[in-house]
């Protein structure tokens, strides 16, 4: 069958890859249906994590593409799902049966975890058919679209590093760094009863674009002290999170989300623990998402949060590769672009 991938960096292709076999006992198979050319394709792209993490990609070990995507169930086995049914499939390959795993926080699996379209060792989702465990399909509403379901997986990140700042409704917060997981971060928050929203952007077009979302307020430098109960580190610069410290309540909580660029400056460490401390501040990290943040983002799509999806485009397999390079080389810029996978 047909995927999307490569045998070298920066040359994505059309691949034949070995069609699924029999299907396993807990698995079901999907016909996928769309998947998204966005961040982690970027990165994969270039083999940013590929090379950090040790992994090989070549001739020999062909890396398919993917992160996220929508499909329909074409063989359920033994699970729950209906021959028809549209899902969207999470990236996590985990064992499935450790604490963790069965909390639905695969982020912390005790055996290891790997990530579709991402790491080596986990199938990515640009490919005809794909077989995943059952837990790993999940049911799409009628109401969300595949466009939509293709940026589950986003909404997801940012349900799950606000459950994990414990943030609801009332709560006031901050987001620092408003590209596209920072909107979403703003869309969230409003969607869980954010009672007052700051976004923090030097850029004009992100600061407009934050308001839209759902901010109070948008600006571009966070000058001064704030009384933020939460304050989000939503970007790659490991400078800006000094200013997240300085927003954030005595005592408030500091959420860091986004990897961090490689070729940034190191943060001002001593005025960074410095502030911590005095302050009180608690520091809670997020490593992605797992099946709970999934089952909590479709819920709040479902009940009305809308996802702005400007212009977007589709693409067949076969004009894929050529669309990852025109995305690379507008990156972050450019239209929205995903890969029919029905259409040859």
């Amino acid at each position: 069958m047909k995927a999307v991938g490569q045998t070298s960096f920066s040359a994505p292709a059309v691949l034949e890859v070995p069609d699924v076999g029999v299907l396993k006992e807990g698995d079901v198979r999907v016909r996928m249906s769309l998947s998204p050319i966005g961040v982690a394709e970027v990165r994969a792209l270039e083999g940013h994590r590929i090379q950090l993490m040790g992994q090989v990609v070549d001739r020999d070990h062909p890396f398919i593409f993917g992160f996220a995507g929508v499909g329909v169930v074409e063989d359920p086995g033994g699970s729950d799902l209906a021959v028809g049914q549209r899902v969207v499939v999470t990236p996590y390959g985990t064992c499935g049966h450790c604490a963790a795993c069965k909390a639905e926080d695969e982020t912390q699996c005790e055996n290891g975890r790997s990530l579709a379209g991402i790491d080596t060792t986990c199938q990515g989702m640009m490919r005809e058919r794909l077989d995943v465990p059952a837990r790993r399909a999940l049911p799409l509403p009628d109401t969300i679209g595949d466009e939509e379901g293709c940026y589950v997986s986003e909404v997801a990140t940012a349900v799950h590093l606000l459950r994990r700042v414990g943030f609801g409704r009332g709560r006031s917060i901050a987001v620092v760094g408003c590209g596209r997981h920072g909107l979403l971060t703003v869309q969230v928050a409003r969607a869980m009863g954010a009672s007052t929203i700051l976004g923090v952007d030097p850029s004009d077009r992100a600061q407009a674009a934050t308001l839209a979302a759902g901010a109070d307020t948008c600006v571009a430098d966070a000058d001064g002290h704030g009384d933020y109960d939460v304050a989000i580190h939503c970007n790659s610069y490991l400078a800006t999170i000094e200013a997240c410290c300085r927003l954030t309540r005595a005592q408030g909580t500091v959420g860091l989300l986004g990897t961090p660029n490689k070729d940034s400056p190191d943060a001002e460490i001593g005025d960074f623990t410095r502030l911590v401390m005095e302050r009180e501040l608690k520091l809670v990290s997020s490593a992605s998402k797992g099946t709970a943040s999934f089952r909590v983002a479709i819920d709040l799509m479902e009940n009305g949060m809308k996802l702005d999806i400007p212009d977007p485009k589709r693409v067949c397999v076969g004009d894929a590769p050529r669309q990852f390079m025109d995305t690379l080389a507008a990156w972050p810029g450019g239209r929205p672009c995903f890969v029919d996978l029905r259409c040859p």
